[in-house]
């Protein structure tokens, strides 16, 4: 079942194999998607996607490191749609970055230190000490 949303696509040709695709909204070099919150999201965290709905990742969990899709634009409760951008610069006052890599630690939460056993994933990097421009790399698996 596919419920409603720009940008949703559904190729039925097959019934069998049905074809669904949404669109993603690019905005001068930032993506972003948009998911239902499967759990509480809250702002500027890394989320992940599972059956199409928004979670923050648990890093101890093999398959959640995959998943990530980017960071959280603002908070979402369960059930409400939630904004994710995938990439391009980020801002935020709040934060106080030093230029280099910024990795996610459980439940999305953003840090410079990487992760010592488990996944280590980099969404990005520090480009100014409120900004990440945000690139989602692959997980490594450090034992």
């Amino acid at each position: 079942t596919v419920t409603g949303g720009t940008g949703i696509t559904v190729d039925n040709t097959d019934s069998a194999n049905p074809v669904v695709s949404a669109s993603s909204t690019v905005l001068n070099g930032v993506h972003v998607i948009t998911l239902e919150a499967g759990s509480t999201i809250h702002g500027r965290r890394a989320v992940m996607a599972e059956l199409d709905l928004a979670h923050h990742p648990n890093l101890t969990v093999l398959a959640d490191a995959p998943k990530i899709l980017g960071i959280s634009t603002a908070s979402a409760s369960l059930g409400n749609p939630t904004t994710i951008q995938t990439s391009g610069p980020m801002t935020n006052s709040g934060w106080a970055w030093s230029a280099g890599p910024v990795f996610v630690d459980n439940g999305g939460i953003l840090t410079q230190t990487a992760p010592s056993t488990g996944w280590i994933v980099c969404v990005g990097k520090a480009t100014a000490s409120d900004t990440i421009d945000i690139q989602v790399l692959l997980p490594i698996l450090r034992s």
